[in-house]
C-alpha cells in the first residue's frame, strides 16, 4: 500500500508523518438528536473542560499496576515509568488486555463517575452504548517518543458513536507537553472540505485503525492544539470534532482513560 507524506501542526510545531490509506473527500450522515444536546453544550469550540470525577485516578492506577504485574510478573510501583521496564510484546500483551477495560471492573464506583459528568455537562448520560450493545471504556498508553496513539479522526464518522460525549481523563498528569491534540471548531468544518480515509482504511507504520485519519481541511495541514488542562481537569467532546495525534512529548508513559456515553435525549 503507498504511503502519502502529512504535514500536522501541533501547538504551531510542524510534524511529519507516513499514512498508507485511500484519500477521498468526506460525507457524514445528518445529526442525530442526541447529538445535537451535546453540540449545544460543548459550543463553538467543541469542547468543554470539567473536573475529573473524584477518586477516578487513583482507581485506575491501581487497576493499571494490578494488569501490568498479572500479565507479566514485573512490579511496576509508578505507571510513568512504563516504558522503562516493559518491552514491547509485553506491551502489546498489556494493551490487548486494557482495550477490553468495562465498567463493570469498577462496580458502583464508576456510577458515581457518570453521574457526575453527568452533573457538570447537563447531559443525561448512561453508559451503555446502544448502538454498540454494551460500554465502551479504553485505558490509553502512550509511551515518550512512540508513536501509539491514533491518527487525527472523528469518532463520528463511525456509526456506533453518533449518540455520544466523549471523554478523555489524563490518570497521571504529566503537563501540557502530553495532553491530547484537538482542532477547536472542527465540528462545524464543512465535510467537503475535509480529507480523509474510509473507515478501516487508515494505517500508520505497522498499525491499522478502525476510525478514518483526517489529514487536512481545505487543502491545508491539519492546526491542532493541546487544551489548556490542569491537573484535576479532564476534556468533555463531541464525536464530530477532530482529536487524536496524542505526541507524548514527556519522559514518561501517559496513560489515558477514554470513553463514550450516551446521550438520552
Amino acid at each position: 500500500m503507498t504511503e502519502t507524506a502529512i504535514t500536522t501542526f501541533v501547538d504551531g510545531k510542524s510534524r511529519e508523518w507516513l499514512l498508507a490509506g485511500e484519500l477521498s473527500r468526506s460525507s457524514y450522515e445528518a445529526v442525530s438528536p442526541a447529538q445535537q444536546l451535546v453540540l449545544n453544550r460543548v459550543g463553538k469550540d467543541g469542547y468543554i473542560v470539567i473536573r475529573t470525577p473524584a477518586s477516578i485516578c487513583e482507581v485506575l492506577n491501581e487497576y493499571i499496576l494490578k494488569k501490568v504485574h498479572e500479565i507479566t510478573r514485573k512490579r511496576l510501583d509508578d505507571i510513568g515509568l512504563y516504558h522503562a521496564i516493559i518491552d514491547e510484546s509485553e506491551h502489546l500483551k498489556i494493551i490487548e488486555i486494557l482495550r477490553e477495560t468495562r465498567f463493570g471492573d469498577f462496580d458502583e464506583t464508576a456510577s458515581g463517575w457518570v453521574a457526575e459528568i453527568s452533573d457538570q455537562t447537563g447531559l443525561r448520560l448512561n453508559p451503555y452504548i446502544t448502538r454498540l450493545q454494551r460500554d465502551h471504556i479504553q485505558i490509553r498508553t502512550v509511551r515518550p517518543g512512540l508513536t501509539d496513539f491514533n491518527p487525527p479522526h472523528k469518532d463520528a464518522y463511525l456509526a456506533i458513536w453518533h449518540d455520544v460525549i466523549n471523554i478523555w481523563i489524563p490518570l497521571n498528569y504529566l503537563g501540557h507537553e502530553a495532553i491530547m491534540p484537538l482542532c477547536p471548531g472542527s465540528h462545524l468544518w464543512a465535510e467537503e472540505d475535509i480529507l480523509r480515509t474510509a473507515a478501516r482504511g487508515a494505517q500508520v507504520g505497522k498499525y491499522k485503525y478502525n476510525v478514518p485519519a483526517v489529514v487536512s481541511y481545505q487543502g491545508k495541514p491539519l492546526r491542532m492544539i493541546r487544551p489548556a488542562l490542569g491537573p484535576q481537569d479532564c476534556l468533555a467532546f463531541t464525536p464530530c470534532l477532530v482529536h487524536g495525534f496524542g505526541v507524548n512529548e514527556t519522559q514518561h508513559t501517559r496513560f489515558a482513560l477514554e470513553f463514550r456515553l450516551e446521550v438520552i435525549p
